[in-house]
């Protein structure tokens, strides 16, 4: 045998090694933004997203005591509250290919889980998938199942005892807008193309920044929906009615309303209030029933949400922090506007109760009245503050993607302005904050869908 044909053989059975090379794939530890999870339950995510790397042909897990160690002695944290790029450090420490990253949330009856993963050479996170299920060990694993078969592109044919529920989007078809119309509520949401943009203070919020609103950061997003126009009282009516839900104002008796007390402007707990009244504390009558709905807080906005997925089978929640300001701005379609379609604010926005020059008059509109922005969505500024999925927390300049805000805090975020607010509150960068449980005039929220 010559050493031309000794180097043939080598080179073919490198080559038949490489093609035929199991990948090794690591499993973060599950992360949970609102603190909802049991440990137990935490470490079913990781347990079953490892089970499912495990039963997928060509790739293998790679061992959790081991990234532990790895983890520990090259002091990363373990809560999974590091940058992306150290992300990618970690994963190439440990010699693996890719890293799942997996989030979970529950309410005691759902069993909301997110996963996403990172290619450890490219250093670029996939899209996000996403499962809801029971929070049983079983509909669990199932849902862990089918979200590896979407991470690595197989197929189990994976369902659980709540039939299509594990798959937020089985009925939704993407790319398109379309009307959620699950007990009337008639509800239209605009498709989002996922991209990268920079968040934060950019050139043209010029010198109306706050410091919450720096640095600014490259975020890259993935495809979802978002609510066409906030909430509205009707929507939020579809609710009650069918939950028979108590708000907190209902629940503590009443909410907080911006009132002139002599010369001087200040909140005022109003005993009574609650969802069912408009922003001057009178019970609304039908013809405002298109207004958005006001004095919910974090947590009933949530509800909402919750309700929805458990009467669609899809994966209805408040947006992420990230996710609210890439559709303010436009997404793909964004022109760099400072408010959300225009630089005009008269001309998107129901803001202001102060002075003469604003044009919310002292109230609420109807929603979807003012100029919709590129995407075809209204009132991103104006009209009522948004609540978001994030607890707030300062920004970093490192890049992200699908970014879900810290993984706990005091407050969560509100964005866009309302009615009463100034035009610089109003600006798609803006950031508000308040207690979960806080609830006011100028509340209300809107929905997204992955």
């Amino acid at each position: 045998m010559n050493l031309k044909q000794i180097v043939f053989i080598l080179l073919s059975v490198f080559s038949l090694t490489a093609v035929g090379q199991t990948k090794k794939v690591a499993v973060w530890e599950t992360k949970c933004s609102d603190n909802s999870l049991r440990p137990i339950q935490k470490t079913m995510v990781r347990g079953g997203m490892e089970t499912s790397v495990g039963n997928t042909p060509g790739y293998e897990v790679f061992d959790r005591s081991a990234f532990d160690v790895i983890m520990k002695e090259h002091h990363f944290e373990r809560s999974g509250a590091v940058s992306e790029a150290e992300i990618k450090e970690l994963g190439k420490i440990a010699g693996v290919q890719y890293i799942i990253v997996p989030e979970a949330m529950t309410d005691g009856t759902d069993f909301y889980i997110i996963v996403k993963m990172l290619d450890v050479e490219t250093g670029k996170f996939g899209g996000v998938h996403q499962a809801l299920c029971t929070p049983t060990g079983s509909d669990i694993y199932k849902a862990c199942e089918k979200l590896g078969a979407e991470l690595f592109g197989s197929s189990y044919g994976v369902s659980n005892s709540n039939g299509n529920r594990s798959n937020g989007n089985a009925t939704t078809q993407r790319g398109q807008d379309f009307t959620e119309t699950a007990f009337g509520i008639n509800m239209k949401m605009i498709y989002v193309e996922g991209g990268t943009f920079t968040m934060g203070c950019t050139g043209e919020q010029g010198s109306d920044c706050y410091d919450g609103e720096k640095p600014v950061h490259m975020v890259t997003l993935s495809n979802y929906y978002i609510g066409e126009t906030e909430v509205t009282v009707r929507q939020f009516m579809k609710f009650i009615t069918e939950t028979g839900y108590r708000t907190d104002a209902e629940k503590d008796g009443g909410a907080w309303r911006w009132i002139k007390v002599g010369d001087e402007w200040k909140w005022n707990y109003v005993n009574g209030l609650n969802w069912m009244y408009d922003a001057n504390g009178n019970v609304r009558n039908s013809s405002e029933y298109d207004h958005p709905v006001l004095y919910v807080s974090w947590n009933d906005a949530n509800e909402f949400c919750k309700w929805l997925r458990q009467k669609t089978g899809k994966s209805y929640r408040l947006p992420t922090e990230a996710e609210w300001e890439y559709a303010a701005r436009g997404g793909r379609r964004s022109k760099g506007y400072k408010f959300s379609g225009s630089n005009s604010i008269n001309d998107v926005a129901w803001y202001g109760n102060l002075n003469s020059s604003t044009t919310a008059n002292g109230k609420t509109h109807s929603v979807g009245t003012k100029t919709a922005n590129e995407l075809g969505i209204y009132d991103m500024s104006g009209n009522v503050w948004e609540w978001c999925q994030d607890w707030y927390g300062s920004y970093s300049s490192a890049s992200q993607t699908d970014p879900m805000g810290p993984a706990a805090g005091s407050y969560r975020v509100l964005r866009g302005g309302s009615w009463i607010c100034i035009a610089g509150d109003c600006r798609v960068s803006y950031r508000n904050r308040t207690n979960p449980g806080n609830r006011i005039d100028c509340y209300g929220f809107r929905v997204v869908l992955h």
